[in-house]
């Protein structure tokens, strides 16, 4: 009588032959090993930009040891049980990296968020203070241009009032700081405690612009009361004012000089804003 195949047979049909399992195919690793891969490629795109090297720091030694130890594992897998083992952990070290890429993704956004805000609000702030046109007030006294007496007076109202206003404007600003920060420790306690020490940081370059901005203003509008209270004292020609009196005439040229300085140093810190506000997402807050 004839003997069976080398193989089993049982009620179903024929069995496969022991230590021929399908776990150990070279496609199925092979698909395994590019799906990790995929995983892994996939942490650093969904990084956002200036956070690759944070990532790094909190999940280098998982991401790059635990990977070369995956793929020994993949390489050597040849059971069911070895390859269940490779997914789990594979999945283990994916959620390990999401837990990271995802803070940061959110804490980004509120950053960004933040930024937008701070620019919107500084133009906003420029555009109201622009809309008292203080500037008219130089625009007669350069030489050249008509004088207007009847001006005087609604300019010095003008200056008071933006002098208020950016002290109203200040405040608002201090509100929104404290507001962005609890926002942002919502998110993250460190980006929180790092914008605080941005804010710090740049605290006494804000100080010395407030301060400059309202001695700019009280300049402004103590040129303004000069030139009101010495309408008789005073003519003016095509080359500006000229006094009567040598003192008023030294005093007035003293705070012409004194409002351009101011002017100058005003510009130069509305330029750092600026800048700042540009580098900010990259170094301060981060």
């Amino acid at each position: 009588m004839d003997t069976p195949c080398p193989q089993t047979m049982s009620s179903g049909g024929l069995l496969p032959q022991p230590g021929r399992s399908s776990w150990g195919r070279w496609w199925l690793r092979a698909s395994l090993w590019i799906a990790h891969l995929g995983l892994l490629v996939s942490a650093v795109i969904l990084t956002p930009e200036g956070y690759h090297e944070k990532l790094g720091y909190y999940t280098g030694t998982v991401l790059l040891l635990g990977t070369v130890l995956l793929w020994a594992l993949l390489y050597s897998a040849r059971t069911k049980g070895l390859v269940a083992l490779f997914c789990g952990l594979t999945l283990a070290q994916a959620g390990f990296a999401a837990l990271f890429v995802f803070q940061f993704r959110a804490e980004d956004r509120v950053l960004k968020g933040i930024m937008v805000e701070a620019v919107q609000h500084q133009k906003e702030a420029e555009t109201e203070i622009a809309s008292f046109r203080l500037g008219r007030l130089f625009e007669m006294l350069t030489s050249g241009n008509e004088f207007h007496p009847e001006e005087l007076p609604g300019l010095l109202e003008r200056a008071r009032t933006a002098s208020s206003r950016v002290r109203e404007i200040q405040v608002k600003e201090k509100e929104w700081i404290v507001r962005a920060e609890n926002g942002l420790a919502a998110v993250s306690k460190q980006a929180a405690a790092n914008f605080r020490r941005g804010v710090e940081s740049s605290r006494p370059n804000a100080e010395r612009a407030s301060a400059l901005t309202k001695d700019y203003f009280a300049a402004i509008e103590s040129l303004a009361e000069f030139l009101i209270g010495r309408q008789r004292q005073y003519r003016f020609t095509d080359s500006g004012p000229v006094f009567t009196r040598e003192q008023d005439a030294e005093r007035y040229n003293q705070m012409l000089a004194r409002l351009e300085t101011m002017e100058e140093q005003l510009n130069s810190f509305r330029e750092k804003q600026q800048e700042l506000l540009k580098t900010a997402p990259d170094a301060g807050v981060r």
